[in-house]
């Protein structure tokens, strides 16, 4: 069925490349220059804040390579499904917490101003979708445990070994930083609503496809728990924070990397599809449909 938020086609501007979870783009120009005759700062009636599964959908086209941020992103679907003109999308590759009230530096690439700069008192919606790059735990425990040569990396087999109390350590920090994200969105616009939005699962719940992932059975079990462990901690914040979540780890049943419909790359770079483990299109569709549900008049 054709969706009411497929995007439309435009002309490509650019294309980058994205390896192993990390992000790496080749001929990038900084971003934030303001389009001659515009003013620097717009009300901002939405403002969409994240990482790499806000800003890359596909392999592009891009509106920013330094962030590697698509013209086909969900909030660019959302924008166009509500009418919504006067938006912003400041999500960035590889960006934390931190980087919604710094600027963020990506080495040999250029920067991205601090995303809640784009949030103004008149803002109404702020999307919220980040977290896992406030501790080590996605390229550690997904990209790093991915097998070479048929063996696990010595690295992989000493973050296994850790005592599960260090993941939690880990989980904590993500938790106070998505805390303090949604304490820093309300004080720059103390009525817009916020909605969160978690990571869909990547793996299956049981069994493998080594072609799209290639990882041994101890590492496959510690990164769907993590995943688990991390989807239920969104869903803690948001409902003791009193602000809206998408859940879209719930909502992505039966379309992981082995699936028959996947919403994210496995772990092979496909040429004109998606990067290693980064969203497909049909991944930023997904989450624009239950968006505009949940914002639609009731």
């Amino acid at each position: 069925m054709t969706s009411s938020l497929a995007p439309r086609r435009r002309p490509i501007l650019a294309r980058g490349l994205v390896a192993a979870g990390v992000l790496v783009a080749l001929g990038l120009t900084a971003c934030g220059a303001a389009e001659p005759g515009r003013p620097l700062k717009k009300a901002n009636e939405y403002v969409a804040l994240g990482d790499s599964y806000t800003a890359v959908s596909g392999t592009g086209p891009f509106t920013d390579l330094t962030c590697l941020r698509s013209e086909y992103g969900y909030p660019e679907l959302l924008a166009e499904k509500l009418g919504i003109d006067d938006y912003a999308n400041v999500s960035c590759g590889g960006a934390s917490s931190a980087d919604l009230t710094s600027t963020q530096y990506l080495a040999g690439r250029g920067s991205n101003p601090a995303q809640l700069e784009a949030v103004t008192p008149e803002t109404t919606l702020v999307t919220l979708a980040l977290g896992t790059n406030d501790s080590n735990l996605s390229v550690g425990l997904l990209t790093g445990c991915l097998l070479v040569d048929g063996q696990q990396p010595a690295a992989c087999t000493a973050l296994l070994a850790r005592p599960s109390s260090t993941f939690d350590d880990d989980l904590d920090r993500v938790e106070r930083g998505l805390r303090k994200d949604v304490e820093e969105i309300r004080a720059a616009s103390p009525n817009a609503r916020i909605v969160m939005i978690n990571y869909p699962r990547i793996l299956p719940d049981r069994g493998t496809c080594p072609a799209q992932v290639s990882m041994s059975a101890k590492a496959l079990s510690v990164n769907r728990e993590i995943s688990a462990r991390a989807a239920e901690l969104f869903r803690k914040v948001a409902s003791s924070e009193g602000v809206d979540l998408v859940d879209m780890y719930a909502a992505s049943v039966g379309h992981d990397v082995c699936s028959s419909d996947p919403w994210v790359n496995g772990q092979r770079q496909l040429e004109g599809k998606a990067y290693a483990f980064h969203p497909f299109p049909e991944y930023h569709v997904a989450v624009a449909e239950r968006l505009a549900e949940l914002l639609a008049p009731s």
